[in-house]
């Protein structure tokens, strides 16, 4: 799900959404004309053309993209690598790199490398992910994969 701003393409789904929501919910009114009339203030703001007193935010939930979990190259390709803070060097590749928190969850795209095992960072990276050396994190290198070049 990705969180974008609304646009008038989204006034039946906020139409319905509103109606289905009963008269409690005030800030999205069951009335076409209402609504049209937030959304086009919502795009004059995001376009940077609202007056002061006429901005409104509204945003929309969207699914971008469903499909079977194995079928996300991210999750299908990562593996669980134990962390090793030096120099990646020059055959590096950038990786995504998730610190396997739940609390402090973090992630960020660096370059590392695979050797034996363990996932080789700089220290800045380490540090942006929080971790020190020796422990588990999981990584997916974000390079295109010889069978998607050649299908391409």
């Amino acid at each position: 799900m990705i969180v974008r701003p609304a646009t008038m393409n989204d006034l039946p789904a906020l139409l319905a959404l509103a109606h289905s929501a009963g008269t409690g919910l005030t800030t999205l009114p069951a009335d076409a004309g209402r609504l049209r009339q937030r959304l086009e203030w919502a795009e004059k703001t995001f376009a940077g053309e609202a007056e002061r007193g006429d901005t409104d935010y509204l945003f929309v939930l969207e699914a971008e993209i469903e499909c079977a979990t194995g079928d996300i190259r991210a999750v299908r390709d990562s593996q669980v690598l134990q962390l090793s803070i030096g120099t990646p060097g020059e055959q590096a590749a950038v990786y995504l790199i998730h610190n396997r928190q739940f609390a402090d969850c973090r992630i960020t795209a660096a370059a590392a490398r695979v050797a034996a095992g363990t996932l080789i960072v700089d220290a800045h990276t380490a540090k942006t992910l929080g971790l020190s050396a020796g422990v588990s994190v999981r990584a997916v290198s974000l390079a295109v994969p010889a069978r998607q070049q050649s299908a391409a």
